[in-house]
């Protein structure tokens, strides 16, 4: 009877073994969490995060269900494409000479473009960019998207100037610029032009004059100017600046402009000022 009783446990035993092994293990599927982004800007969607492979548009204050977000703001939507808002890769910003290619992953030309601003026809997810300049194209494998540069900006100080610029503005019964996220974009990089290139100009040693950047980005406009400011630590000190000077303060107040566009910039150790500012007024 011990005998079988022992057999019966040590049967018990391999039963509850064998049925751990074989009992099915349980596990949800991994289901991303959505969310719902309300678009402040017109965007597109790529295939590849950073302006690559190009699809459409996305209207302003259209929500987009976004599965991931990325620490530079670039957000995954439900169907895998990619989108942030307020970038389009519609155009390209050559900070100098670039060498062009005869076609993609083909042999160098003897065109090299010139520093400025671009349109951009096709950038595809394997970096290659077509680019175009009049009637002509060219292929590049360098540049960065003027869409990308809106982050490099001090928004809160950005928005504070356009806050105050306002303000002054009202006191002369002028009507209140509009905060233009091109012009703001354009400012952006005329601010990081200077820092980099350590210049203080409305003229830049690589591209010529700040009008360059407006009308190689394909903004229309029949009036347009330039404030440049440096080394001031608050938006106040900023408009202060500004406000202080007769021709800086003439753009300020005209009531030939309706939009704006504010870059600040706060430096690197190498830069000539601690800080650059530059408003791009136009109509």
């Amino acid at each position: 009877m011990k005998k079988m009783l022992k057999k019966l446990s040590v049967l018990f035993m391999a039963i509850i073994f064998l049925g751990s092994l074989a009992s099915p293990i349980y596990a949800k599927a991994s289901t991303p969490k959505t969310k719902k982004v309300t678009l402040t800007e017109k965007s597109r969607l790529f295939t590849k995060q950073g302006g690559y492979g190009r699809k459409s548009t996305v209207a302003a204050k259209k929500k987009v269900t976004i599965i991931k977000t990325t620490k530079d703001k670039w957000m995954q939507t439900k169907d895998k494409k990619w989108i942030k808002d307020g970038f389009t890769g519609d155009y390209i910003y050559l900070s100098k000479k670039t060498t062009t290619y005869k076609k993609e992953k083909g042999s160098k030309s003897a065109k090299k473009l010139a520093a400025g601003i671009y349109k951009v026809s096709v950038a595809n997810t394997n970096g290659w960019i077509k680019v175009k300049k009049g009637s002509k194209t060219y292929w590049i494998k360098s540049g960065k998207f003027v869409d990308s540069y809106i982050d490099l900006g001090n928004k809160k100080m950005q928005d504070q100037i356009v806050t105050i610029l306002n303000k002054e503005r009202a006191k002369k019964k002028l009507k209140p610029l509009k905060q233009d996220p091109k012009l703001t974009k354009l400012a952006i990089i005329r601010s990081l032009d200077m820092e980099k290139n350590r210049y203080f100009s409305h003229t830049s040693p690589t591209y010529g004059s700040w009008s360059n950047l407006l009308k190689g980005s394909g903004y229309n406009t029949y009036a347009s100017g330039e404030n440049i400011a440096a080394g001031y630590s608050t938006a106040t000190s900023f408009m202060n600046g500004w406000m202080n000077s007769p021709g800086h303060r003439a753009n300020i107040l005209s009531p030939n402009y309706q939009k704006v566009g504010i870059g600040i910039v706060v430096s690197g150790k190498n830069a000539q000022y601690p800080t650059y500012g530059t408003q791009i007024f136009a109509k």
